[in-house]
C-alpha cells in the first residue's frame, strides 16, 4: 500500500484550503483490511492516523490527539484505547503552505499486534510512484450521503495524479511542493475529507471530490530519513 502523505506564500496567494468533512464514494471495510488505521481522539473522533511501530503512529501536524483507538472497525468503541505520551512535529512544518505536514505520536503503552492491529509499510527515502498508481485511502470521515453512518471504517481506491497537473490546479494556492503527492479522479467522485485526514497523511485540498482538484497528501517518502531518525525503524 502507498501512503501519502519552507516556503511562505506571498500575500497574493490564497491560503491553502483544508478539507470540509465528508468521504465521497468508497465502501465499508473491516479493520483487518487496514489494520494500521487508528482513530485519533480528543473529545471524540477527530481524524485518522497510521501505526508505524508498536508504540508509534504517524499523522499530519494539523491532526494530533490526546488518545488513539486501534484495532476497531468503529471509531467509538472496541479495540484498544491508548493515551499519547509525546508528539513530535516536523521542524520545517509551515502552517501557511502545509509543507512538511508530518507528526509522530508516541504512545504511553505499546500496542499488541494481531490481525486487527498492524504497522503499515513505509516507502523508502525518495521512492517514486508512477502517475496512475492505485492507492487505497481509508478513514471515518463523514460521507456525502447524510443517511450513511461514518461510525464504520470506509475505503476507496484512487490513482496518483501527475505532479505538474496538480500543481497547476492549485496555482492560486501556491501549487504543491516535493513533500506533497496528489491523488484522485479528475472527474471527481471519490475522495477523502476532513474526518479522514491523517490516516493516509491526507493534508489539504479544495472541497471533496471536486472535478479537476485532486486531494493533496503528504509524501512520506520525502521524509523517511526524518522518521527513521526519530523512531529507529
Amino acid at each position: 500500500r502507498v501512503i501519502f502523505d519552507t516556503v511562505v506564500p506571498s500575500r497574493s496567494v490564497s491560503r491553502r484550503p483544508r478539507l470540509d468533512g465528508r468521504i465521497v464514494g468508497g465502501y465499508v471495510i473491516d479493520i483487518t483490511d487496514a489494520p494500521y488505521m487508528v482513530s485519533l481522539r480528543k473529545q471524540g473522533h477527530a481524524c485518522g492516523g497510521s501505526i508505524i511501530k508498536i508504540f508509534l503512529c504517524l499523522s499530519g501536524v494539523h491532526r494530533t490527539a490526546v488518545r488513539i483507538r486501534a484495532g476497531s472497525t468503529t471509531h467509538a468503541k472496541n479495540g484498544t484505547l491508548c493515551h499519547v505520551a509525546r508528539i513530535i512535529l516536523h521542524p520545517s512544518y509551515s502552517p501557511f503552505t502545509f509543507d512538511y505536514d508530518y507528526s509522530l505520536m508516541e504512545l504511553e503503552t505499546s500496542l499488541t499486534f494481531n490481525n486487527a492491529t498492524q504497522p503499515i509499510g513505509l516507502p523508502k527515502q525518495d521512492q517514486q510512484f508512477p502517475d496512475g498508481t492505485p492507492c487505497m485511502i481509508s478513514g471515518w470521515g463523514r460521507t456525502q450521503n447524510s443517511d450513511e453512518s461514518n461510525g464504520r471504517l470506509r475505503a476507496a481506491v484512487i490513482p496518483t495524479v501527475n505532479q505538474m497537473m496538480c500543481s497547476l490546479a492549485y496555482i492560486a494556492n501556491g501549487g504543491v511542493t516535493d513533500r506533497m503527492v496528489c491523488a484522485g479522479f479528475l472527474h471527481g467522485g471519490t475522495s477523502p475529507c476532513d474526518g479522514d485526514s491523517g490516516g493516509n497523511v491526507v493534508s489539504w485540498g479544495y472541497g471533496c471530490a471536486y472535478p479537476l482538484f485532486p486531494v493533496v497528501f503528504s509524501r512520506v517518502a520525502a521524509v523517511r530519513s526524518w522518521i527513521d531518525s526519530n523512531t529507529g525503524i
